[in-house]
């Protein structure tokens, strides 16, 4: 048997708040922390291995209910107080009086601060009552406020039915007029005829895809690489200017770089030696703070390497991206070659 947590009260400014004063607020708060723990103690001690399949699938769901309403009353106390002290004050007052981490507190104290600035209030109260989870509230907050997206009771029926990947992956008012027309407008503002506006709006949909977590989550291009590595699949990700997965500061250039090198060079930029032989070379130099980035790698053999650094080759980075080797320059300080010999005629 599961017994509803209390719902909060709030202690107004007017009569209320004369009548009670301070500590008449601070004796409810108490009161109904206490009722609090004690519908949660009705709900505990249970021995669970004498559940039967049915009986233990019931309790689940409904503990699963009880938290999504005492999170929703979290969120409404937290969004109380990022309104009075900001979401960063509050998330530092989570992690010092807490002990959650700072990702966590952050995550949370921003949740809540959406919540109560854009009057997200049939989000918690469907939370409060057990409806939707925490997950869904994550999606309506992120979505809802945005241009083009559903409304917040849109998305609450939804949320009220489906999984919140599910909702994340479907954002858009699709049955709405105003939004084709708004596509529309822009569309023409921007210079793009009709079907360069579908595509841009089909890639926009498939964006949905790429998505992952509780909240559906947008996925970076290096997290898709992650986890296509993780897959055994071996991913080539980049830009048309072979700027992504950067590596930053370390020396070694990555698998997936590599394999975009090869695609990019088509082997030694030097001697045209196939891929399989070859390093990734740094532009600019490693030791001259030159990044481990597509745009500063080029791939040469050992052999094109060496002489590279022995005779301080210089290489060009064409607009197309594939990077050459420069002829060397005519060292004016020594002196000009001799012609080699050649026979006299008789």
């Amino acid at each position: 048997m599961f017994i509803d947590p209390p719902a909060y009260r709030t202690c107004g400014d007017g009569s209320a708040a004369s009548t009670t004063g301070s500590t008449g607020c601070a004796a409810v708060a108490e009161h109904e922390a206490g009722a609090a723990v004690t519908a949660l103690d009705a709900v505990a001690g249970v021995d669970l291995g004498a559940l039967s399949n049915s009986d233990l699938e019931d309790r689940v769901v409904g503990l699963v209910a009880l938290r999504a309403r005492v999170e929703g009353e979290y969120l409404a106390a937290l969004g109380e107080m990022t309104s009075r002290c900001g979401a960063q004050s509050a998330a530092y007052q989570l992690r010092e009086f807490t002990r959650m981490n700072a990702a966590q507190a952050r995550t949370e104290s921003r949740l809540a601060e959406s919540l109560v600035e854009h009057d997200l209030s049939a989000t918690l109260d469907a939370l409060k009552c057990g409806q939707i989870q925490t997950s869904h509230a994550k999606v309506i907050a992120r979505e809802a406020p945005q241009k083009h997206r559903r409304s917040e009771d849109e998305f609450l029926e939804l949320c009220r039915t489906y999984p919140c990947d599910t909702v994340a992956r479907n954002p858009l008012a699709y049955e709405s007029l105003a939004v084709y027309a708004d596509l529309e407008a822009e569309a023409a503002a921007a210079g793009l005829s009709p079907i360069d506006a579908e595509l841009a709006l089909q890639r926009f949909e498939r964006s949905g895809s790429m998505r992952m977590g509780d909240d559906g989550t947008p996925l970076s291009a290096r997290q898709l690489a992650d986890y296509a590595v993780d897959a055994n699949v071996l991913p080539a990700v980049f830009s048309a200017d072979w700027s992504q997965l950067a590596l930053g500061r370390t020396r070694n250039a990555s698998d997936a770089q590599r394999l975009i090198l090869a695609v990019r060079d088509g082997g030694c930029i030097g001697c045209e030696l196939t891929s399989e032989p070859t390093r990734a070379h740094h532009i600019q130099y490693f030791e001259n703070n030159g990044l481990t980035e597509i745009p500063n790698l080029a791939s040469l053999c050992e052999p094109c390497h060496h002489d590279l650094h022995q005779h301080d080759t210089k290489i060009d980075t064409p607009p197309d991206g594939r990077p050459r080797l420069l002829p060397p320059e005519h060292d004016h300080s020594s002196p000009p070659a001799r012609a080699p010999a050649t026979a006299r005629s008789p």
